[in-house]
């Protein structure tokens, strides 16, 4: 299965609003106009990256994994992929070069944040 960064979007922003727990998972988790198996995939691609706590909850029959909450890491995700302008040039940026991992697209977000900030303020930050 391919990923699917408009979907990894939805979910950490979804999570984000609903995981409010380590210790917890949220409850009968979905996203409208996904698969199951996709969100699946994608919350496991998600945990792997370690954006988010994840719980196992596999049987025999079927790879089963729940969002629990955003770590630190997916909280500066999602802070930085939330506007839709930035996420819009995040992700024309990303397909003119031809490809981008999960970090890469942080960081072009972030990028676009610093020039925007840099725009309005004057302020040039680094990290």
């Amino acid at each position: 299965m391919k990923r699917d960064d408009e979907l990894i979007r939805k979910i950490i922003l979804k999570v984000e609003e609903l995981g409010d727990s380590p210790n917890g998972w949220i409850d009968n988790f979905g996203v409208e106009g996904a698969s199951d198996d996709e969100v699946n995939y994608h919350v496991w691609l998600l945990g792997d990256a370690g954006y988010m706590r994840i719980r196992d909850i596999s049987t025999l029959q079927k790879t089963y994994f729940i969002p629990c909450c955003l770590t630190a890491a997916g909280h500066d995700f999602a802070g930085s992929i939330r506007d839709d302008i930035i996420w819009t040039s995040t992700k024309k940026a990303a397909r003119e070069s031809g490809a981008a991992t999960l970090n890469m697209l942080g960081q072009l977000a972030k990028a676009f944040i610093r020039q925007k900030i840099k725009e309005k303020t004057g302020l040039d930050l680094v990290d």
